[in-house]
């Protein structure tokens, strides 16, 4: 069994449209290449409105699922083994559209929101 990656937090994201990030699930572990499609988004479960949510997806694969939820959603800072935090894995409410899951994950910060 090889030795899970130590990485040094030095910091927060707020990931963009676009932009890759990196989940980091109990079940599913680290899953690389994610890419944002949206930011600031509200999603209505009953009378629960959980907000400021990013959906993200990579294309064929799973990018968390149930037991990852509270799992770190990282930005990688190039080839160092430095990260920001960009939020924390909300599994639960993966849904789909075709083949591809798109996923959330409640942001850690707004700062970089204008």
């Amino acid at each position: 069994m090889s030795n899970p990656p130590v990485y040094i937090e030095d910091g927060t994201a707020f990931p963009q449209v676009g932009e890759l990030v990196t989940s980091d699930g109990e079940v599913s572990g680290e899953n690389p290449d994610i890419t944002v499609d949206a930011v600031k988004q509200d999603i209505i479960f009953g009378l629960v409105t959980t907000a400021d949510l990013t959906a993200a997806h990579k294309p064929g694969v799973e990018c968390s699922v149930g037991g990852d939820s509270g799992g770190p959603w990282i930005v990688h800072e190039g080839s160092t083994n430095s990260v920001h935090v960009a939020g924390t894995d909300v599994a639960h409410i993966a849904h789909y559209r075709g083949t591809t899951a798109y996923c959330m994950s409640a942001a850690t910060s707004r700062s970089a929101v204008s």
